[in-house]
């Protein structure tokens, strides 16, 4: 195969060949699994450990093993969900793909309190937010990906513009939520509008304040990890900025060939590829003499990191992963926004306003001083409350087309309590810390546990 052909033909495929009929919801949750005493992340295998909860999980009946060259990776459920783990030993909810919020919202608080069930028979607990708390990269307890020496390397060999790497890998969390397009041109106006929007979800799900024990200076410290984890693969899509308007879906793919392919998957494991962008690779091929399959491409696909990823849905990847009572708020924001023609729009009008600096300063400021600082000439608070009152606004419209099952603008409640109060929920975590004499591990994780 030609391969200039296969980047110009066969990549655009898996983007576009089959749009989805229906626009469905998917959600990622993801949690740090933690010792209730020293708040730390548990080992892969023992009494207490991550493969603990996944054969609790199992033994209740409640899904089936998945093996991947020996290694126990995670569960597979009976309704098309699964739990898997993160590098550092973070716990992964991923639902099937369902249609309504409220599906959603009931399906992931059941599977989320089964998991903190599971996890207090192990003697171990969740925690909900975007940094584990307590844990230095150094008392990070790796899991067997597969991949993650060849990844650290490769954050380590970018010198400052990969110092956040190791931090991102093992101890941030975040909840992603996954969405559908119905042609290329929805797909591009989704894609434009969940970029732009990315300082205002940081600024108003700004949930990890507190790193190694301590108030760490920010509200949304996971952020300023990804800042500094690796900016040519991360952040923001820089077509879509620059090119703003004029913007196409074939922008998109050559950036994405431009970006170095770290690593790929082989019959014996997973093997560098040799610093080279995924472009060099079509005409000059691997190490090993190979060339790259549509396999390759999607591998490549999993490792860039921006804070909205397509692949064959659209992933918004920019969320602390909230307090668990919470967690309906993140698919309904971003639904009412992206799944209501009108609200897309006048999103997109409202955004498309400001300039690529004025995103950037936005988004480095949210992550430090969240609702409290300024997008352009405008207040950050005054912005959110506008593309609060749009995303209910397209739930009110979802609802009322009989695409729920009740009124869906009861899931964006939590963001508007938000923005009535001024007060995140990073911010409600440092009041509680500042009250607390002596806040240590086993306080902090009795009172943000999530309960059986």
């Amino acid at each position: 195969m030609n391969p200039q052909k296969l980047l110009a033909q066969d990549v655009r495929k898996i983007v576009t060949a089959t749009p989805a009929r229906r626009e469905r919801i998917g959600i990622e949750v993801e949690l740090s699994l933690l010792c209730p005493l020293a708040g730390l992340p548990l080992p892969y295998e023992g009494p207490a450990s991550v493969c603990g909860v996944f054969g609790r999980l199992c033994s209740e009946g409640l899904g089936e093993p998945i093996y991947t060259r020996g290694h126990l990776r995670g569960v597979r459920q009976n309704d098309g969900g699964r739990v898997t783990f993160e590098n550092g030993g973070a716990i992964e909810y991923c639902s099937p793909p369902l249609d309504t919020l409220t599906e959603v919202s009931l399906l992931v608080q059941k599977r989320i309190r089964e998991l903190a069930t599971c996890a207090t028979q192990i003697d171990a607990v969740l925690v909900s937010g975007g940094l584990t708390p307590f844990a230095s990269d150094e008392q990070i307890q790796w899991m067997p990906k597969g991949y993650e020496r060849i990844l650290l390397d490769h954050f380590l060999s970018l010198g400052d513009e990969g110092s956040g790497g190791p931090a991102v890998m093992a101890r941030t969390t975040s909840t992603q939520v996954t969405l559908d397009y119905i042609s290329d041109e929805d797909l591009v106006r989704k894609l434009r509008a969940s970029v732009l929007l990315t300082p205002v979800t940081v600024a108003l799900f700004a949930n990890s304040p507190i790193e190694k024990g301590r108030p760490a200076g920010a509200l949304c410290r996971r952020m300023q990890f990804w800042s500094a984890a690796d900016p040519a693969r991360s952040g923001f899509i820089p077509p879509v900025l620059f090119r703003a308007r004029d913007f196409v879906l074939d922008d998109w793919i050559e950036w994405v060939a431009d970006r170095v392919m770290v690593y790929r998957e082989t019959q014996a494991g997973y093997a560098e590829t040799g610093k080279r962008t995924f472009r060099q690779i079509l005409d000059h091929g691997f190490p090993d003499g190979t060339y790259p399959t549509l396999r390759d491409w999607r591998s490549h696909l999993c490792q860039i990191y921006t804070d909205v990823r397509l692949r064959e849905t659209l992933e918004l990847r920019a969320v602390d992963t909230p307090p668990v009572e919470f967690l309906h708020a993140v698919p309904a924001f971003f639904v009412g926004l992206l799944y209501n023609r009108d609200s897309l729009f006048s999103v997109l009008d409202l955004l498309d306003q400001f300039s690529p600096d004025d995103h950037r300063t936005a988004l480095t400021d949210a992550a430090k001083n969240g609702l409290k600082c300024r997008y352009g000439t405008m207040s950050m608070i005054d912005v959110a409350r506008e593309v609060v009152r749009l995303s209910k606004e397209g739930l009110r419209r979802r609802s009322e087309a009989g695409l729920e099952a009740i009124d869906a603008t009861i899931f964006i409640s939590p963001l508007e309590g938000i923005l009535a109060s001024k007060v995140t929920f990073a911010e409600r975590t440092l009041e509680w810390w500042k009250r607390t004499a002596n806040p240590g591990p086993e306080r902090f994780v009795e009172e943000f546990r999530i309960p059986a």
